[in-house]
């Protein structure tokens, strides 16, 4: 336990400067995208830097993509970076591991925070500026929703996202970039024999019903089960690889 507190210490520290980092500079962009769409666009059917349908628009709305991309480079650097410190720690697989995943599940519980706290100041900005906020975002509702179960219904999406992502830079560290992304090709080209793209499974089948489905019990015993068997699978993996430097 002792070994997990130091490790998870460690990931703490690494990602309140990593979220600063990219907070700071997600609220510059953001402050910058209400000024423009307030200043520049009249028409309102024009939206700079937003999310926008039939007119409405939200310009927190679109922080959700910079959100999983910072979820999922920060997921697979964390093993090129951490991994050799634990074991310099004389740290047990299961120990890093532990501390893999109560860090994944504090960024995750950050990430929501400040974002469901963004998208519910977002629809009282875009009134204010005079144009017609976008609320509906199918998981949730802005408007009618309350903040808790905007954060909530964003902390089980991005958990389920990261738990798939941290399996994801686990088999990239264990069998390198070479093996991982010919892997990749191959599921592509067996896919393609049913006309149907590795993309196009992932949106159509699961990632983007994480988004577009409103959460209820049932839908997060699913996603959290999902959850689980991807952190056991890293699991599986992590037991078994050894120290890398960085990206093969």
């Amino acid at each position: 336990m002792g070994a997990t507190k130091r490790m998870f210490k460690y990931q703490v520290k690494d990602l309140k400067k990593s979220l600063l980092i990219f907070w700071m500079v997600i609220i510059v962009i953001t402050i910058g995208s209400y000024a423009l769409n307030f200043l520049i666009s009249s028409n309102q059917d024009i939206f700079y830097f937003a999310l926008g349908n039939r007119g409405t628009i939200s310009v927190a709305g679109a922080l959700l993509l910079p959100v999983i991309i910072f979820i999922l480079s920060y997921t697979i650097e964390t093993y090129y970076k951490a991994f050799p410190i634990s074991i310099g720690f004389s740290m047990t697989r299961i120990d890093f591991y532990t501390s893999i995943v109560l860090s994944g599940i504090l960024m995750c519980l950050a990430l929501a925070a400040i974002l469901g706290i963004l998208l519910k100041l977002d629809f009282l900005i875009i009134r204010a500026m005079g144009r017609e906020p976008l609320v509906d975002f199918k998981t949730f509702n802005t408007m009618s929703d309350s903040i808790f179960f905007i954060v909530s219904s964003l902390f089980i999406s991005l958990l389920t996202l990261t738990s798939i992502f941290n399996l994801g830079g686990v088999l990239l560290y264990r069998f390198g970039a070479i093996r991982f992304w010919g892997s990749y090709l191959l599921l592509g080209i067996a896919l393609s024999f049913i006309n149907i793209s590795i993309v196009q499974f992932f949106t159509t089948y699961f990632i983007w019903d994480l988004f577009t489905t409103r959460i209820t019990f049932s839908h997060v015993l699913y996603l959290l089960l999902i959850a689980m068997i991807c952190y056991l699978l890293g699991y599986i993996v992590i037991r078994k690889v050894n120290v890398k430097g960085n990206v093969n």
